[in-house]
């Protein structure tokens, strides 16, 4: 879980209070690797969620990775030698040679899509190989999934989709790989939930 803050400018010390509502005798609440770290992220939009990877303060934020890659990574620009960040110094990258598989979602936890709305994903992206990629919006709850977006990511541009949800609020954005000629790319970045 993430927690953002603004300290006021003339206050130097915060205090941080966890605290849990109570459940069953047999239940319990862990915290654990707490961490209270500066953030320098971007200014707020007009978006209900922005993300264009330039100040990720934690791993490839708002994304974590899968088990089945490990090439998951925030790619930095450098002019002469790189082509794979689409806008900024930073893009979101999945390389991989592995035939297919989750590689990369988001969580509740970081990105919570309203439950009952309609909403509009749109991310820049380039793929080196058509139909390689495919992106969803899906729950996934006790086996059963219900999928509200699920497209394969064919030439360079923007994907744009709108959906809405249903009274639940733990749907997630899901980055797959299919089978494919070797290796092959997706690059992500300007990542907007409306």
């Amino acid at each position: 879980m993430r927690v953002l803050f603004t300290m006021p400018k003339d206050q130097t010390e915060a205090s941080l209070y966890l605290k849990a509502s109570s459940g069953s005798e047999k239940s319990f609440v862990h915290f654990d690797d707490v961490r209270v770290i500066p953030f320098y992220g971007i200014a707020a939009t007009e978006h209900h969620f922005y993300e264009d990877f330039e100040n990720i303060d934690e791993g490839i934020y708002p994304f974590i990775m899968a088990s089945t890659s490990s090439r998951v990574h925030l790619s930095e620009k450098n002019e002469g030698y790189t082509k794979d960040v689409l806008s900024g110094n930073f893009s979101l990258k999945i390389s991989s040679s592995n035939p297919n598989g989750l590689m990369a979602q988001t969580l509740p936890s970081g990105l919570r899509f309203q439950p009952n709305k309609t909403h509009t994903i749109s991310f820049d992206y380039q793929v080196d190989q058509p139909d390689a990629y495919s992106v969803k919006v899906k729950r996934i709850k006790g086996g059963d999934e219900t999928v509200l977006v699920d497209e394969f990511l064919n030439k360079t541009g923007k994907f744009k989709r709108t959906f809405t949800t249903s009274d639940k609020q733990d749907y997630s954005i899901f980055l797959y790989k299919h089978d494919s000629k070797g290796d092959s790319e997706l690059i992500i970045d300007e990542l907007t939930v409306d």
